[in-house]
C-alpha cells in the first residue's frame, strides 16, 4: 500500500509484518529495479535513515560526498559507519524489499516510512523524524534568505 502524502510531498509507504517496504513502480523504473531478484544494497546514514543503493560502490561515493560538508568528522569514519551497517537485499516480484530488523529499529521504522527517491538512492525515513527534519531545514533556509513572512508550518502527525 502506498499513498502520496500531499501535505509533505513524499510517498508514504507501508511496511508489512515481515518488514518489507513496497517500492513504487516509478521508483523501481528510475533505479532499474524492475525484475524479481534484483540485488540492492541497504545501509543507514549518520542520521539513521535507511538508504537503498543499486550498486555497492555508490555507498562509498555517497559517504565521501557527505563527508565533504562536515569538517568535524573524518571522511573515513562516515564510510566505515555506512559499510558497517550495509546489508545486501533483493527486490521481490511485487516490488518489495525486506528491511532487516536491526535497520528498521535504528531508523525507527514501524508500519510505514516516508520514501524519497533521488537519482542516486532511495531513502526510507521515520515519519515523524522526517517531518521534523524538513521543518528545521525549511526554517534554516527561510532565515538564510531573510524571509520574515511568519512562522513555519507546524509539523502535523
Amino acid at each position: 500500500m502506498r499513498r502520496k502524502d500531499s501535505e509533505h510531498g513524499r510517498n508514504l509507504v507501508a511496511i508489512d509484518a515481515q518488514g518489507r517496504a513496497c517500492l513504487p513502480a516509478a521508483v523501481r523504473a528510475q533505479h532499474h529495479l524492475d525484475h524479481a531478484g534484483q540485488p540492492v544494497h541497504l545501509t543507514l546514514d549518520p542520521v539513521d535513515r535507511v538508504l537503498l543503493f543499486r550498486e555497492f560502490a555508490d555507498i562509498d561515493t555517497y559517504a565521501r560526498n557527505l563527508a565533504k560538508g562536515v569538517t568535524s568528522v573524518r571522511e573515513q569514519d562516515i564510510v566505515e559507519f555506512m559499510f558497517f551497517n550495509h546489508v545486501g537485499a533483493t527486490v521481490d516480484g511485487r516490488g518489495r524489499v525486506a528491511i532487516p530488523e536491526n535497520l528498521r529499529r535504528r531508523a525507527r521504522l514501524d508500519d510505514s516510512a516516508y520514501l524519497t527517491a533521488t537519482t542516486d538512492y532511495v531513502c526510507l525515513a521515520n515519519t515523524e523524524a522526517s517531518i521534523e527534519r524538513h521543518r528545521r531545514v525549511g526554517d534554516r533556509l527561510r532565515a538564510e534568505f531573510g524571509y520574515t513572512g511568519g512562522p513555519s508550518r507546524e509539523a502535523s502527525g
